[in-house]
C-alpha cells in the first residue's frame, strides 16, 4: 500500500549568524539568520530546499533546514546539491519510518504497529532505537505520551479549523465529551503495550477495553501508538547525524514544534525569546550562545508569522488559549505558562527528544527531570511580556 500524508503548519525559526556578511535578513520565528540568495552563490547561510517525494508526501512540512557553504561560487553549487540531496534523503526517510497513520512500500513503521497489534514486527535500527527511547522518557515525564496519538490528531483537527471556538470544548459539549473519552481511553492501564525483543523487534499490543473504546468512538484505523510532538525531536537528531556522517557540519535545523539544533560548528547565534506584549508575540530579549545548542520551545499562542495552529476561546470571561500542546491523560490545554524555552549549551541533537519532553513538563505543570545542563526561560500568565529565567 503507497499512501501519503501531508501535514500543515507555517512556523517560523530565527537565527542571527555572527561575523557573517549578510545579504538578506529573513524572519524565520525564533532565531535569526541571514539568508543568502542561491542566485549570487556568495558565501554565508542557504535554506535547502527538499526534493519532491516520488509518491508525493509532504515529508518536509514543518521542517527547516539552513546550511553554511564557503568557497568559491562553483564550490558552493556543489555543496548545496549535495547537502540538499543528504538532507532530502534523510528527511524522508526518517519521517516515513515515523509515521503513525499512514504505511508505505518498502517500510516498516509506526503505522504499521498500530496495524498490526500483537505482532512482533522487525523495524529498522533508528525505529527501534527511538521508540525505546521515548518508552524511557514518557514513564519520566509525565506531559509525554506514547499512546495519545487519537487526541493528538482531535486537538489537531480543532486548531486548523475556520471557526475552532465554535466546536472547542468550552462551548461545545459533544466535543468536550468525545475528547475526555479518548483521553480516558487512551491513559487506561494495561490499555496499551510497547515490548522490544533482540535487536530490531517491536510488538504493539492494544486491550479489548481499547478496541471497545474505539469502536464506540468510531474511531476507524486507530494510531495510538504515536511519538507525537517527540517525533521532530528524533527527525532533527536523524538527519542532523546523516548530515554529519557525510562531512556538513554547520547546519541550522528547526521544526515548527519548536524544536531546534544548531551544530557546534555553526559558529556564535542569537536567540530572540518570545513573549506578548499587548496580546501580540514580540521577542523580548535575545539571549548569545555558541554552536552546538539544542532549544524546545512551548507557547500558548502563535509567533509573529503563524497563521495557524493556535486560537483563543473565551468563556466565563476568560480567554482560553489553544494550541497542541495538552495534558495526554485528561486531554486539557493548561495555559498558566505562556511560552518557555529549554535550553542546552554544549549539546548533541541526541538531546533534543530528553529537551522536548523536559519543556512540554513545564508547559503543562507537570513533574519530570531537567537534562543536565538545561536552562528554563518562561513566561507566565501573569506577566507574559516578562521572561524568567531558572
Amino acid at each position: 500500500m503507497n499512501l501519503t500524508k501531508e501535514e500543515t503548519g507555517v512556523k517560523n525559526v530565527k537565527l542571527r549568524a555572527i561575523a557573517l556578511i549578510i545579504t538578506v535578513l529573513i524572519a524565520v520565528g525564533a532565531f535569526t539568520v541571514g539568508i543568502v540568495s542561491f542566485n549570487s552563490r556568495e558565501e554565508g547561510w542557504y535554506e535547502l530546499k527538499a526534493n519532491p517525494a516520488e509518491d508525493g508526501s509532504l515529508y518536509y512540512a514543518g521542517v527547516h533546514a539552513y546550511a553554511l557553504f564557503e568557497g568559491s561560487s562553483n564550490e558552493i553549487r556543489q555543496q548545496t546539491r549535495l547537502v540538499s540531496a543528504a538532507y532530502s534523503q534523510a528527511l524522508e526517510w526518517c519521517f516515513k519510518q515515523f509515521d503513525p497513520v499512514n504505511t508505505y512500500d518498502g517500510y516498516v513503521n509506526v503505522a504499521s504497529l498500530n496495524r498490526n497489534p500483537g505482532a512482533w514486527l522487525p523495524v529498522s535500527s533508528e525505529l527501534f532505537s527511538a521508540l525505546k527511547r521515548a518508552q524511557a522518557l514518557c514513564e519520566t515525564h509525565e506531559g509525554c505520551s506514547l499512546f495519545s496519538g487519537e487526541l493528538y490528531r482531535s486537538w489537531e483537527e480543532l486548531l486548523y479549523l475556520l471557526a475552532p471556538a465554535d466546536t472547542d470544548p468550552a462551548n461545545n459539549a459533544d466535543t468536550a465529551a468525545r475528547l475526555q473519552a479518548i483521553a480516558a481511553a487512551s491513559s487506561e492501564e494495561n490499555a496499551f503495550s510497547l515490548d522490544f525483543r533482540g535487536e530490531n523487534e517491536v510488538r504493539f499490543t492494544v486491550s479489548d477495553g481499547w478496541k471497545k473504546a474505539a469502536a464506540d468512538l468510531e474511531l476507524a484505523e486507530a494510531s495510538p501508538l504515536d511519538l507525537g510532538l517527540l517525533k521532530d525531536a528524533f527527525l532533527l537528531e536523524h538527519v542532523a547525524k546523516k548530515l554529519s556522517e557525510q562531512g556538513f557540519e554547520k547546519i541550522l535545523l528547526t521544526a515548527d514544534s519548536g524544536v531546534m539544533f544548531i551544530s557546534p560548528a555553526a559558529g556564535e547565534t542569537t536567540l530572540d525569546l518570545l513573549g506578548l506584549v499587548n496580546g501580540a508575540a514580540e521577542a523580548l530579549q535575545s539571549i548569545p550562545f555558541n554552536g552546538g545548542t539544542a532549544v524546545s520551545l512551548c507557547k500558548a499562542f502563535p509567533g509573529k508569522d503563524e497563521t495557524g495552529g493556535y486560537y483563543a476561546v473565551e468563556k466565563d470571561g476568560k480567554s482560553l488559549l489553544r494550541s497542541l500542546h495538552f495534558d495526554p491523560a485528561s486531554g486539557e490545554v493548561p495555559d498558566d505558562v505562556f511560552s518557555v524555552y529549554a535550553v542546552k549549551e554544549n549539546a548533541a541533537a541526541s538531546d533534543l527528544p530528553a529537551l522536548a519532553c523536559a519543556s512540554l513538563d513545564f508547559f503543562l505543570g507537570k513533574e519530570g527531570p531537567k537534562p543536565a545542563g538545561t536552562t528554563l526561560w518562561y513566561t507566565l500568565k501573569t506577566a507574559p511580556d516578562e521572561f524568567v529565567k531558572e
